[in-house]
This record gives structure tokens, C-alpha cells and sequence, in this order.
């Protein structure tokens, strides 16, 4: 059985490489079960324009339940479109055909309205994981870097459940 991803540890997201895109988790440290999903070229230059460091960037969502940490950043896409895919799918799990059913157990579901509720921080770490066990991305090489120790264990079980 071939391993679908890498797992990496460490304490640094990296910097903007040339081709570099990735999809990242961040945790809220003053909500710590608010979370929230986004794509950057640049790990280290993104976390600070969500934290408010840098004046331009961050998104409207991330201006409240300051200061955030970037808990796993997952990249090894060959393109951008690729990456900002993932970033949607790993945001609309439901809505999404590659995912809605094999992933139906993970997260809230959706409204009467057909909208997806909003995941926690631990929802969002299991649909990561069971995408990246998921075709198309089980056949990419693709890397998930955690980032922050706290979650490694946490990380390492839920890849050993999809197995």
C-alpha cells in the first residue's frame, strides 16, 4: 500500500519559493475552536497579514478571534489551480462531488438552505487528512507540514484511521 501523503514536523512554515502553493489550517489562540482554511504562496508573510502585522492582507474573517496560529500547512501542488481546489473542497466539503460522500461522517453538514455550517478546528484536521487519502489528491505527492507539536499526535491518529 503506497503512502498517499508525507507528514513533516516543523516549527516553520517555510517562505515564498518559486512554485510554492500551499492550503493552510489556522487556529484562533483566543477561540481555540475557531478555525479557519486558506491558500498562500507565502506561509510566514500570510500568518502575519491574518494577525494584523502587516497592513495589507488577511482576510475579513480572520480580523476578529486574534491572535491565530497556523497550525498545518499542506502543499506539493503543481499549479495554483490545483491548490485553490483543494483550498475550496477543504472548505465546502459537502458541496463538493469528491468529497460530499466519502467524507459524509466529518463536520456538521448543511442547512435547510443547502449551505454548509461551519466546522471546528478539529473537523477541519479530519477533512485534510481524508481528502489527502482521496483521489485526486491521493495520487499527487503532496506534503502535509505540521506545524504546530501540539496537534502531532492528534495528526498521527487520524491518518492511522484512514488506513
Amino acid at each position: 500500500v503506497s503512502k498517499p501523503f508525507s507528514v513533516a514536523m516543523s516549527h516553520s512554515p517555510g517562505t515564498s519559493d518559486s512554485g510554492f502553493y500551499g492550503c493552510y489550517l489556522l487556529q484562533s489562540e483566543a477561540s481555540p475552536n475557531v478555525g479557519y482554511i486558506g491558500f498562500t504562496v507565502n506561509p510566514r508573510r500570510r500568518i502575519r497579514q491574518h494577525n494584523g502585522e502587516l497592513n495589507a492582507g488577511g482576510a475579513h474573517r480572520t480580523k476578529r478571534h486574534r491572535p491565530w496560529k497556523m497550525l498545518l500547512v499542506c502543499y506539493g501542488f503543481s499549479s495554483q489551480v490545483q491548490a485553490l481546489q483543494f483550498e475550496w473542497t477543504w472548505q465546502h466539503p459537502r458541496l463538493s462531488r469528491l468529497t460530499r460522500e466519502g467524507l459524509a461522517s466529518i463536520g456538521k453538514g448543511l442547512t435547510k438552505r443547502g449551505r454548509q455550517r461551519t466546522n471546528n478546528v478539529h473537523d477541519d484536521l479530519a477533512l485534510v487528512i481524508g481528502m489527502l487519502h482521496l483521489p485526486p489528491w491521493s495520487r499527487m505527492p503532496l506534503v502535509l507540514n505540521v506545524l504546530e507539536p501540539g496537534i502531532a499526535s492528534a495528526v498521527e491518529t487520524k491518518v492511522a484511521e484512514f488506513r
